[in-house]
């Protein structure tokens, strides 16, 4: 039996954050989830260059519940990957526990 007593805090809106997110939610596990910056996608949405390209293949950083679209290059854009988790998010509806700009 999950205990649901306790509410959990996921710190980040990267790959981990919103697929430790999406799990919580899955199960009915309460939770919030806090970034300092001003959107999702952790280092996706800052600190890389512009024209970065993901360093692994779209088949080992995909989430299992919501494959990366067939149209995307193999090894994507940093702007495909903020794209994707940005649908990742949305299609869960995750970014209502979202609190952002917390330092």
């Amino acid at each position: 039996m999950v205990d649901t007593t306790h509410k959990h805090l996921i710190i980040g809106t990267g790959f981990v954050g919103l697929g430790m997110a999406q799990a919580l939610k899955a199960v009915d596990i309460p939770y919030d989830q806090v970034d300092a910056s001003d959107n999702i996608g952790g280092n996706c949405y800052h600190g890389v260059y512009e024209n970065a390209h993901i360093m692994s293949s779209r088949k080992i950083i995909q989430f299992a519940s919501f494959p990366i679209p067939d149209n995307y290059p193999d090894f994507s854009s940093a702007q495909n990957m903020w794209d994707y988790l940005n649908a990742f998010t949305n299609h869960f509806d995750l970014r209502r526990h979202v609190e952002l700009r917390i330092i």
